[in-house]
C-alpha cells in the first residue's frame, strides 16, 4: 500500500492535534495559525461534538489543509473522515478496528492507532496501521486511564 500520501507522511516532523474544547481562539484562527506555524499533519479531535458539527468543521479543515498541502487526520469517526475526504483516521483502543476503518475509508488512506503498551503497538503494526501514537508520556487531565508510560517505552 505505497502511495504518495504515505511517502509524505513518513517525513512528518510536526503533528498537531486540535480539539475545540481546548482552544481559546476561534477554530478557523487556530487552524490558520497551526498551518502557518509549519504543521505537517493536523488531527481534528472532537470527542463531544455532534456528527453534524464535526462534519462542518472537518470540511473547513479539509479545505484549508488541501490548500496548504498539510495532511489532515480525523480522530475516531471514520464516516466523518470519509465524508470530509480526510487523508486518514486516528483510532484508539476502544474504537473501530483497522480492517473496518480500511473498508470505510479505502486502502489508500492513513490509519493511526493510539497505544499504551508495546504489545498494543506491535498488534497495531501487524494489523496494518501506518503509524502508532504511544503514550501518554506524562500524566494528562484529558485522559482518564492508566498511568503515563514515561520515556522508557521509546527505548523498546
Amino acid at each position: 500500500m505505497e502511495n504518495d500520501l504515505l511517502k509524505i507522511f513518513s517525513d512528518v516532523k510536526l503533528y498537531v492535534i486540535i480539539s475545540s474544547d481546548l482552544i481559546k481562539k476561534p477554530f478557523e484562527e487556530v487552524l490558520h495559525d497551526v498551518i502557518e506555524g509549519g504543521a505537517d499533519v493536523i488531527q481534528l479531535r472532537e470527542k463531544m461534538m455532534s456528527d453534524a458539527e464535526f462534519l462542518t468543521i472537518a470540511h473547513k479543515a479539509r479545505k484549508a489543509t488541501a490548500q496548504s498541502k498539510t495532511i489532515f487526520i480525523v480522530n475516531d469517526r471514520a464516516e466523518i473522515a470519509r465524508q470530509a475526504d480526510a487523508d486518514g483516521l486516528h483510532i484508539g483502543q476502544s474504537d473501530i478496528d483497522i480492517n473496518t476503518a480500511r473498508k470505510i475509508l479505502g486502502y489508500n488512506k492513513i490509519i493511526g492507532v493510539s497505544t499504551h503498551h508495546i504489545s498494543q503497538a506491535r498488534k497495531a503494526q501487524q494489523s496494518g496501521a501506518n503509524y502508532v501514537g504511544v503514550g501518554p508520556v506524562f500524566p494528562t487531565a484529558t485522559k482518564g486511564y492508566e498511568p503515563s508510560v514515561g520515556w522508557i517505552i521509546y527505548n523498546r
